[in-house]
């Protein structure tokens, strides 16, 4: 049990030390998604329009929201503040569809952990 609290500790981290990371949709494609700087995810490459932001495991609704959209749990994303639908599960630089599924909905660049998946909750499930 120790263990897993501790990779879960050590994945959750990961997010924070990126400054910036993009999100791509799809798993070929290459037009940017989302990105993500400093806690928040902006829409695209370049533009400033903030779709969510995170803390503490927790994906909010725009740049100041209390609108829980997804939270993250070890590798999977659930929907929802409390709910237990899987949206995806994340799978090193790749967020899978479901719980189970094989059809990848994003891939990241320079990034992991909670920032990879906050964006990917944002832009593509």
């Amino acid at each position: 049990m120790k263990k897993k609290w501790m990779l879960t500790i050590l994945f959750l981290n990961l997010g924070f030390a990126n400054a910036q990371c993009k999100v791509y949709s799809g798993s070929t494609g290459y037009a940017v998604a989302a990105r993500v700087e400093d806690g928040k995810v902006y829409s695209g490459s370049s533009g400033y329009n903030v779709v969510a932001r995170f803390e503490n495991g927790k994906v909010y609704s725009g740049s100041s929201g209390y609108t829980v959209i997804a939270r993250v749990e070890g590798n999977k994303i659930y929907s929802g503040s409390s709910g237990y639908n899987v949206i995806g599960r994340i799978d090193g630089d790749k967020i899978y569809l479901g719980s189970t599924g094989y059809k990848v909905a994003a891939r990241s660049e320079g990034c992991g952990g909670m920032s990879f998946a906050a964006a990917a909750a944002a832009c593509c499930l």
